[in-house]
């Protein structure tokens, strides 16, 4: 058995063909245990794993030009110099940024800024003009989306960090937080913020650094009363829309959701009246949406040639559509 091992090391090593036997087996001995050595370090090798922590500050590259340092750069805000620490708010000059404890939101009404976000200031404050003053945090796409064209008020969670889905920079004006509270929440804090709506919501775009876009406007005249007005928004990106409808006589302003506007929204047309409908889409990412708008008569049949606006929008971009219908007497 050992002759029949000591050919075959011979026949696999010949240059070993000189040397005793004891010599043999101690280089073959070698070889095997090289062998195993070298299979077990390429089985053992770690595989990467991509990881974020959650503290991160830097970019989600799922939403274009949504981390913080793109928003500060659209707000126009500096890091408040060393000198400037701990200065009262009012005091502090416009376009620059800092800290608060949580205690300064809807309660303090000059707080004392801080340079250096830390345990106690971890709240981000934007101050673009000493009436523009803004809370930055993280909220979910869907909350993003809603803030966009709030109405009346909503619940709000908002985090200073990210967190899971809470990835999306969000920059809400003071005078809109009616109320707010902290709590702990894991190894950082959450905001239980109430958010109001304002009548001017554009103005409040254009303080959140955003651009408004005005689109085509589509006339209707001599339309026969009766006929229903229908206004749908076909979605194919991320964005958020409201509608308003009114009418040139005494009738209310009537206003439609987001929710609404997608399942598609029918109104049936007076007589002898002048209606101004205005969608306003609100994107988060550059992208495409479409609004269908359209009159049936009460036959059924279509007044005149429905519009379908496909708007193109940029991040941050608030683009409007408005449509002018005209009953007959």
């Amino acid at each position: 058995m050992i002759d029949k091992i000591l050919k075959a090391i011979a026949t696999l090593a010949p240059f070993l063909e000189p040397y005793p036997p004891w010599v043999k087996v101690l280089f073959s001995s070698w070889a095997i245990l090289s062998s195993i050595l070298l299979v077990a370090l390429v089985l053992a090798k770690p595989t990467k794993t991509d990881t974020k922590p959650i503290n991160d500050e830097a970019k989600d590259d799922a939403l274009e030009g949504n981390d913080l340092p793109s928003v500060r750069a659209r707000h126009q805000v500096r890091a408040l110099g060393d000198l400037e620490n701990q200065i009262a708010l009012s005091k502090l000059p416009n376009g620059v940024y800092g800290y608060v404890p949580p205690s300064a939101i809807g309660r303090e009404k000059d707080p004392a800024i801080y340079q250096r976000k830390s345990p106690e200031a971890f709240l981000e404050i934007h101050k673009l003009s000493s009436t523009e003053i803004l809370l930055v945090g993280f909220v979910s796409q869907e909350s993003a989306l809603r803030l966009e064209t709030i109405e009346g008020t909503m619940p709000l969670l908002l985090f200073p960090d990210p967190w899971e889905e809470a990835r999306t920079v969000a920059a809400i004006p003071m005078a809109q937080i009616d109320s707010s509270s902290s709590r702990p929440f894991k190894n950082s804090h959450v905001l239980d913020l109430i958010v109001r709506g304002r009548s001017d919501s554009l103005s409040i775009k254009k303080a959140e650094g955003g651009r408004i876009g005005h689109g085509r406007v589509t006339i209707w005249n001599n339309v026969t009363p009766g006929s229903i007005l229908r206004i749908r928004l076909m979605e194919s990106t991320p964005v958020s829309a409201v509608a308003t409808l009114t009418s040139s006589s005494s009738d209310p302003d009537r206003r439609f959701s987001h929710e609404e506007l997608v399942e598609g929204v029918s109104v049936e047309l007076g007589s002898n009246k002048a209606y101004t409908v205005e969608v306003v889409t609100a994107f988060l990412n550059s992208g495409i949406a479409k609004i269908n708008v359209g009159v049936i008569k009460p036959d059924g049949s279509s007044f005149g040639t429905p519009y379908e606006f496909e708007i193109k929008g940029t991040a941050h971009e608030t683009q409007i559509v408005s449509s002018v219908i005209r009953t007959a007497k």
